[in-house]
């Protein structure tokens, strides 16, 4: 499940944004499930929901809409969604938040990519700066230092003979 908050302004506007944003989220590929406060007061839910519950959906200043979706999880179809989701809420409030299992693995898999790649580019700087001042040339630390780097850009491939044959 994902989830969305947003801030609340007049209660009239407040439920006709829910029903179109509802209605929208209803239509995206994928999502079969939407839950919110629109659909809770028309269906007669909310009245049997207890009050310590209904402060979690719907407060003074937040909203929580909860959406389903069929797609797996850290896939491009998922990813795709998310960021369609993300879009569409942040339509109607900027300030809104796409949270849940999905959106949290797709920002973890983001930053995890791009530290991964700080850090080794930053262990090569090490390594080429200590090379340096031990060989003091730079001719071999350039020649080690730099393969690792223009394999990555000009994607140089790596064979494997099997020698038992």
């Amino acid at each position: 499940f994902n989830e969305y908050y947003s801030e609340i302004d007049d209660k009239e506007t407040w439920f006709n944004k829910v029903k179109e944003l509802t209605e929208k989220l209803n239509n995206i590929d994928g999502i079969d499930l939407v839950l919110s406060p629109y659909n809770s007061m028309n269906s007669g839910i909310i009245n049997i929901i207890p009050e310590s519950l209904k402060n979690k959906v719907v407060s003074n200043k937040y909203q929580l809409i909860i959406y389903n979706s069929e797609y797996e999880i850290a896939t491009n179809k998922l990813n795709s969604q998310i960021e369609t989701v993300n879009d569409l809420v942040k339509s109607y409030d900027k300030d809104s938040i796409v949270a849940g299992e999905g959106a949290l693995m797709k920002d973890l898999v983001k930053i995890s990519d791009h530290d991964l790649k700080t850090v080794n580019y930053t262990s090569i700087a090490v390594i080429f700066i200590i090379m340096f001042i031990v060989l003091k040339s730079i001719v071999l630390p350039s020649t080690l230092a730099g393969v690792p780097v223009l394999k990555r850009k000009i994607s140089i491939p790596s064979f494997f003979i099997d020698s038992s044959k």
